[in-house]
Order: C-alpha cells, then sequence, then structure tokens
C-alpha cells in the first residue's frame, strides 16, 4: 500500500495515500480561525476568521512500503 509523509507545519503525519489526499482536499476548502488577546483597554480578545494564504497548505512525500516498514520498526524516538 503506497503511504503519504503529510507535513502541516512542524508536524508529520503518516497515513494511507488516499487519506491523505482527502485531508489535502479538505484543508484546502477550509478557513482559518485566530484570536488575537488584547487587554481590556485595547478591546479584549478579538476573533477572526478568514480566507487562508493558498499557497503553502503543507507538503505531501510519497514513501513505498519497504521504508514504512522500516521506520514503523524504528518506532518512537527516544
Amino acid at each position: 500500500m503506497t503511504m503519504a509523509i503529510l507535513t502541516i507545519g512542524y508536524n508529520h503525519y503518516v497515513l494511507p495515500l488516499k487519506d491523505a489526499v482527502i485531508v489535502a482536499e479538505v484543508l484546502g476548502k477550509a478557513e482559518r480561525y485566530d484570536d488575537k488577546h488584547r487587554s481590556v483597554a485595547e478591546g479584549g480578545t478579538t476573533h477572526h476568521i478568514y480566507t487562508e494564504d493558498k499557497n503553502n497548505l503543507g507538503m505531501m512525500r510519497l514513501i513505498n512500503d519497504a521504508f514504512y516498514q522500516v521506520a514503523k520498526l524504528a518506532g518512537k524516538p527516544e
């Protein structure tokens, strides 16, 4: 089975290729949410929903089964 490493921000996720494509498609439609904490004098916390800059949604890298099995055997790094 072809697997993919999906990188979003500083996190890397391993998924079957078809699932990685679905995640990428969903993220392509998503809007961003941020809240900005300010002092009460400055108006308090504000909430923002906006369209993401579609230039950098993440990165996808394909890996073969042999690479996946070896990396899986190595387990969590100490």
